[in-house]
Parts: structure tokens; C-alpha cells; sequence
């Protein structure tokens, strides 16, 4: 959290009644105390001024029957451009595949 300490999003999002932090997620705690992440609601990725919501990649990928699960988000490089990152997961693959 050394990045958000004294931030002023931060402390907005800090001050909101009966919340710890506002994320701006939804989440949903099971039975068994695990929270499972549902939606960002705020989650915007800007690639070379075009828009990219990583929920509308991760539902294009999961739709492949070849695809378990999906996770897009950005990545800033050194040049200052944004990249867009997916973790895949494909069915019947047991191995780590990186691609850059």
C-alpha cells in the first residue's frame, strides 16, 4: 500500500460509512470466509488512447470453448504506453505457456 498512503483517492475511497476501503469491486463472501471477486466496476485500461474494459476481453476469451477461465489487466512499461495482459487458463493444458 506504500502508493496509496496519503493518496487523496485513497483517503476518499477510506471515508466512505461501514467500509474499510471502497474498491469499487463487488464481492461475495462464501461460507467458508473466502471473498470471490465479481466485478470491478471501475477497471479501465487506456492502450494508445483507445479504451480497453478488461471484463469485455475476459468475456471474448472465456467464450472460446477452449478457455477455463481468464484475467486481463494493464501492465505500464518504461515507455509510458500501457500494455494489456491476459492470463489464460485452456482446458487440457497442463504446462505454463509465456507469450510477450
Amino acid at each position: 500500500m506504500r502508493g496509496y498512503y496519503r493518496d487523496e483517492a485513497t483517503a476518499h475511497a477510506a471515508q466512505r460509512p461501514g467500509c474499510w476501503l471502497a474498491t469499487n469491486g463487488l464481492a461475495l463472501q462464501g461460507p467458508d470466509g473466502v471473498l470471490l471477486l465479481l466485478v470491478r466496476t471501475k477497471e479501465l485500461i487506456i492502450r494508445s488512447d483507445f479504451n480497453v474494459y478488461p471484463i469485455e476481453v475476459e468475456t471474448a476469451l472465456n467464450a472460446h470453448p477452449a478457455v477455463v477461465q481468464s484475467a486481463v489487466v494493464g501492465r505500464p512499461p518504461p515507455d509510458g504506453k500501457v500494455d494489456v495482459i491476459a492470463s489464460v487458463e485452456a482446458r487440457g493444458v497442463t504446462d505454463t505457456v509465456l507469450f510477450d
